[in-house]
């Protein structure tokens, strides 16, 4: 561990002699990285869908629209974005400060460090890292080890369009993220799951270093009975069974009203035919588990349900170990109690619970962990205005699942055990800086009034502090 502390402490030194310079301050040096990025991602295309393939199992569609173009889009904006973002703004100043004026302006925190998963382990690297480069920001990158060729494949990238001193890429296990934690970095960004989130905030909390933690949770999708069932279905199906089910913001189960819960499961047998195939173990567009271990967590997860008289497999659910392959598989199930509402899935089982009652619903949501993401499937205008206002979650979609993901224009993250702090478009520079307020007086003119002796003087203030 010594040894990881000490490799740490020293990239993270160089990045703050490259930020202490100033090299990175100027807009035309925040755009100029960007492009650069830009051209090296798409440069880089076939490397990155046969990267996501060797780790997950991804199509070359899947991973192009999931892993490059919400990376390509992310840049585009921020470089179109970037003089509004950094340009110093006048705000009002209150007349008892007459005469100074007042300025606001975004400045970058330092050396900023982001941490990413492995279940999209390009995009979810490197969408951060935008925020950072367009803040002003040194950076270092710590990839997901359990998706190996996409971090060796981003060390190498990165690696021939940055300085190291601006932007570096730290690849290890663990402890590497532990070091690189501990070495004090100016801003941590973590996207992954609650247990190294606490961690990594705990240790931040010693020194007082501020945290962007992108989590997860059990999304729900709630179906009313006036959904349209059959673009539900199909809706739910890619949300669901997008990279195999190891999306943050996938639908993690479903509360479907009593009366549509078998027609929709009907459906979705459908629309899973539909995709996949009569087999989709054989579906070119049908992802893998990442690895052994969620492999067996899952298993354990159909083994535990099987046995449990509240859960019934209504379709789906072969296996095949040698691949990491779990076909998709529904479940009814009875309630809260059961093996697959105990924890946030993060694979192909796809629960439902009937309902009667959305406004039980919704009043049950606020006892429960706040999620991600919620989805609700209606036609009731009324419903779904009461859904948005109401219901206790990060985002979400009406009648859709995961697009609003993909906005530049819309904050993304988390709330409560979800996560804190939001990315995306002008969010990503937000989070990456902080918001520098300054106030300049003039010189010569010095009012006396704020100055002692205060006798008589109060009565003078008064009304300019009204």
């Amino acid at each position: 561990m010594e040894q990881h502390i000490h490799k740490a402490a020293n990239l993270l030194n160089t990045q703050r002699e490259f930020f202490y310079s100033g090299a990175t301050r100027p807009r035309s040096f925040r755009r100029n990285a960007l492009r650069r990025l830009a051209a090296v991602v798409r440069e880089s295309e076939q490397e990155i869908l046969d990267a996501a393939a060797a780790d997950l199992g991804k199509s070359e569609f899947e991973a192009y629209t999931s892993e490059v173009f919400p990376v390509i889009s992310e840049i585009r904006y921020a470089v179109s974005h970037l003089r509004t973002w950094t340009k110093r703004h006048r705000v009002p100043t209150p007349l008892a400060l007459f005469p100074a004026r007042s300025s606001v302006e975004r400045v970058p925190y330092g050396v900023t460090l982001v941490i990413s998963p492995w279940n999209y382990p390009f995009q979810l690297a490197l969408s951060p890292l935008v925020g950072a480069v367009a803040g002003g920001n040194c950076c270092v990158v710590k990839p997901s080890e359990h998706a190996v060729h996409t971090s060796k494949l981003i060390s190498r990238l990165i690696s021939r369009t940055f300085d190291p001193g601006h932007v570096a890429v730290a690849e290890g296990d663990a402890e590497t993220s532990r070091a690189l934690v501990q070495a004090r970095p100016d801003y941590i960004f973590y996207t992954g799951g609650k247990g190294v989130a606490r961690s990594i905030m705990a240790t931040a909390a010693k020194d007082l270093v501020p945290v962007t933690l992108e989590l997860g949770g059990k999304s729900p999708a709630i179906v009313d009975r006036t959904a349209h069932l059959e673009t539900t279905a199909r809706r739910l199906v890619w949300g669901k069974f997008f990279n195999a089910g190891q999306t943050c913001v996938a639908p993690d189960f479903a509360y479907v009203h009593e009366g549509v819960k078998e027609e929709l499961a009907s459906r979705i047998r459908e629309e899973l035919h539909k995709f996949y195939g009569a087999n989709a173990a054989e579906s070119s567009d049908y992802g893998r588990i990442i690895n052994d271990a969620h492999f067996r967590r899952l298993q354990g997860l159909m083994t535990d349900s099987e046995t449990s008289p509240g859960s019934r497999l209504v379709s789906g659910g072969t296996v095949e170990a040698e691949t990491r392959y779990i076909e998709p598989a529904i479940y009814h199930v009875d309630g809260w109690d059961e093996p697959l509402m105990q924890d946030e899935i993060f694979g192909p089982l796809f629960p439902f619970l009937s309902f009667s009652d959305v406004d039980e619903l919704i009043a049950d949501a606020h006892r429960r962990p706040r999620p991600l993401a919620a989805y609700l499937f209606s036609t009731d205008r009324a419903l779904a205005k009461k859904f948005a206002a109401q219901y206790p979650s990060g985002g979400g979609c009406i009648n859709d699942t995961l697009i609003h993901f993909t906005s530049p224009h819309i904050p993304f993250g988390g709330i409560g055990s979800s996560g804190m702090g939001v990315y995306h478009g002008r969010a990503s520079f937000e989070t990456f800086t902080h918001p520098k307020g300054m106030m300049t007086q003039f010189p010569r003119l010095d009012l006396p009034l704020k100055y002692p002796p205060a006798k008589g003087k109060l009565h003078l203030l008064k009304p300019f502090l009204k």
